[in-house]
């Protein structure tokens, strides 16, 4: 009796071993694909009470994320989707190895300029449209990467004209007007309500 209730300890045991080592793992390799299904407009962050502004991203946390380094070079050009339309900001996040600075054509035609220090850096841009934006690189003065997630894939992301497997680490932000602000306030006040 004593040995059948060790037995099933450790087989107990091994199952759940196996269920946090390598369950993760294959949950990993299909993340894309749920995420696409659970969350077909991205994610949203709603805006703090008493803020008017969202934020929309299609990229997950970089903690467990697949995040992926792609060095920017003059010509190349960058553009992203979102499930969002209108005017707004688009902040990217860029790295770079050493005090940089960058150039870029923005997708309205101006051409703008950013001090980069070393290691995370955002560059906020004015856009009209977050259905769709983007840049082409026109010079950089050293070593200056975007990143890309491979844990996501909406296929709102391409690099020089071509798509991948992956989503930039960007997100768009946008002011909600008065009667989006009022709308969201209310499904907040009911959605506490719910949770006591």
């Amino acid at each position: 009796r004593i040995k059948w209730s060790k037995i099933c300890r450790i087989a107990a045991l091994i199952f759940a071993l196996f269920i946090c080592v390598f369950a993760y793992d294959n949950y990993r390799f299909c993340e894309p694909e749920i995420m696409r299904f659970v969350r077909p407009a991205g994610t949203i962050v709603p805006p703090a009470i008493g803020q008017n502004k969202c934020d929309v991203l299609d990229h997950g946390p970089f903690t467990f994320g697949s995040w992926s380094e792609v060095k920017l070079a003059p010509g190349m050009s960058i553009s992203k989707k979102f499930c969002a339309s209108g005017k707004g900001k688009v902040i990217w996040k860029l790295f770079s190895d050493a005090d940089n600075t960058l150039t870029i054509r923005e997708d309205s035609g101006k051409i703008s300029t950013h001090q980069l220090s070393r290691g995370e850096n955002s560059i906020t841009l004015e856009v009209l449209d977050l259905s769709r934006t983007g840049f082409d690189v026109v010079y950089t003065s050293g070593n200056v990467f975007a990143m890309r997630d491979f844990q996501r894939n909406y296929s709102r992301s391409t690099l020089n004209g071509k798509d991948f497997p992956a989503e930039w680490v960007v997100r768009c932000r946008f002011e909600l007007d008065k009667e989006q602000l009022k709308s969201y306030t209310k499904q907040h006040n009911q959605t506490e309500q719910i949770s006591r």
